[in-house]
């Protein structure tokens, strides 16, 4: 229908027409089923997720996977992990940015710059309630809003600020709770920039040490 609209405005205004991109895309992503889903995950090196996100007639739309970095499910050789927990969703079968990371800020082969990926120092009592980098996260893309919720995390603080994989697993439980609802104005191809700025390091010369979270910018 949308192709034979488009050749009736061609042939009354004489004119090319071009559909925008962004009314193009939001038709053909799929509408979901609106799901939530909650996990109590207690074991880092167990620390592993997925499920499906499903369209309206039952097919399947995406998957969501989320993950500890030393989780040592056979599933994660799929993905590069990155933090001290992230999550994904991602359409079956891709290979390249951005349909493997659509948590992405940007549609191009960066998908570690995602507000997906979760570090202990922004889960903090100090930071978890920080907006856009704390424990609850909000993403609105392909005609979804994703909610990810972290709450009640186990964290044991590094040792070494400079390599925290030397010094143990500083995440070592949390429960987590992931919502998602259809939504016809989340326009974006990915889930794009976030509305606050990240949390500053209490001391700029320690960037993986504790942050400030007092006043959101």
């Amino acid at each position: 229908m949308l192709g034979i609209r488009a050749f009736s405005c061609v042939a009354i205004l004489g004119l090319s027409f071009a559909i925008p991109r962004a009314v193009q895309t939001t038709h053909l992503w799929p509408h979901i089923r609106d799901f939530r889903t909650s996990f109590e995950l207690t074991d880092p090196k167990a620390m592993f997720v997925e499920f499906p996100v499903l369209q309206q007639n039952g097919a399947l739309a995406y998957r969501v996977q989320c993950a500890s970095a030393f989780a040592t499910d056979a599933r994660m050789i799929q993905f590069v992990w990155s933090g001290d927990f992230e999550c994904r969703v991602f359409v079956p079968g891709a290979t390249r940015m951005p349909d493997v990371q659509l948590l992405a800020t940007r549609s191009d082969d960066r998908p570690l710059d995602t507000r997906g990926r979760f570090f202990w120092n922004q889960l903090t009592p100090a930071c978890i309630g920080y907006p856009d980098w704390g424990g609850r996260r909000v993403f609105r893309f392909r005609n979804m809003k994703l909610t990810i919720q972290i709450s009640d995390p186990k964290i044991v603080e590094p040792q070494s600020f400079i390599d925290t994989t030397k010094s143990g697993i500083p995440l070592q439980a949390l429960r987590l709770e992931i919502t998602g609802e259809f939504d016809k104005t989340a326009t974006r191809s990915v889930a794009g920039l976030a509305s606050y700025k990240r949390p500053p390091p209490v001391d700029p010369k320690v960037p993986h040490g504790p942050l400030r979270c007092d006043s959101p910018a």
